[in-house]
Order: structure tokens, then C-alpha cells, then sequence
């Protein structure tokens, strides 16, 4: 099950904005992942303090069964080719960084 975090600079970007954004990513980390959206949980969380911080960093962290890491490599341009459309429909000028990231984690659901 992934996780999506979202780190940004209230400042660059609008509440409405970062609803957009959270929103879309989900269902990109979705498709992008093998995933389906109600799988993929968003966080989106302003940054409190910042040096030299991009004004949104996206981390798609999730667990997979086989992926090397050409895999990867797609996933990653697979999020990079849904989002620049995105952020273009929605005049988002901003530069996102996007990170995914392979958990190898064990986990209990409501405990």
C-alpha cells in the first residue's frame, strides 16, 4: 500500500492548490504503482521551516513484490509524464521534485 508525502512552501502554493495536487497525485501514484487509489494514502503537510527547500517535494514510498530498478526508473517518468500536464491545466508554475522510494516494511492495520 503506498504512501504519498507531500512537503511544500505555503507560500508558492494555494490551499486549493495543494488539495489539486494531492488529489491528482494520489490517483498518479495509483496508476503509476499498480496500486488502485483507495490504496494510496496522501499526506500533505506545510513546511514549518525551510532552507534551500524546493517549493514541493513529492515521495511515493511503497513496497513491491519484483522491481529492479529500470522498474523504478519507469515509475518514475510515468509520474513526471502525468504531472507536467497537470500542473499546465492547472497554470501550477512551481518546480515539483519527486522521489519514489522502495519500503521493504512490515505493517498492522488498525490495531
Amino acid at each position: 500500500m503506498p504512501i504519498v508525502r507531500i512537503d511544500y512552501e505555503k507560500s508558492k502554493l494555494s490551499q486549493e492548490e495543494i488539495q489539486k495536487v494531492a488529489a491528482a497525485i494520489q490517483k498518479f501514484a495509483a496508476e503509476a504503482t499498480g496500486y488502485t487509489p483507495a490504496e494510496v494514502s496522501v499526506f500533505a503537510s506545510p513546511n514549518q521551516v525551510t532552507v534551500n527547500a524546493a517549493p514541493i517535494e513529492i515521495y511515493v514510498y511503497a513496497t513491491f513484490s519484483e522491481v529492479s530498478e529500470q522498474d523504478m526508473e519507469r515509475i518514475l517518468a510515468k509520474l513526471r509524464d502525468q504531472i507536467v500536464p497537470f500542473k499546465q491545466h492547472n497554470n501550477i508554475t512551481v518546480p515539483f521534485n519527486i522521489s519514489v522510494v522502495k519500503m521493504n516494511w512490515k505493517f498492522e492495520l488498525e490495531v
